[in-house]
């Protein structure tokens, strides 16, 4: 199996093409949960909601990367030294693996 690290998730919030930006991370997982933590923010400043904990499940983690314009991950193989491109489906798959790895 190959071993992937360095990811480097690319985002595009809306149609303008000056909401693109990117996020780097240090593995998969990381950005995941980076992932995870973008969503989080955004719900904390829809529901105004000042409380420390944050409980969503995974079918509105997906509704809202849905929702984005674009989203994509590149992740670094060190077997093939570069870059692989994964998509939207790719990264929905992922987030189900990891929460289910982790039992959320």
């Amino acid at each position: 199996t190959s071993t992937m690290s360095h990811s480097i998730v690319l985002v595009q919030f809306l149609e303008d093409e000056n909401s693109k930006t990117y996020m780097d991370f240090e593995s998969v997982e990381s950005a995941l949960e980076g992932l995870c933590q973008l969503y989080e923010q955004i719900y904390l400043k829809s529901t105004s909601s000042t409380s420390e904990s944050v409980s969503y499940d995974l079918a509105e983690l997906f509704k809202y990367l849905d929702s984005l314009q674009d989203l994509s991950c590149l992740s670094y193989t060190d077997e093939t030294k570069c870059y692989t491109p994964h998509g939207r489906d790719w990264i929905k798959s992922q987030l189900y693996n990891l929460m289910r790895s982790k039992g959320e």
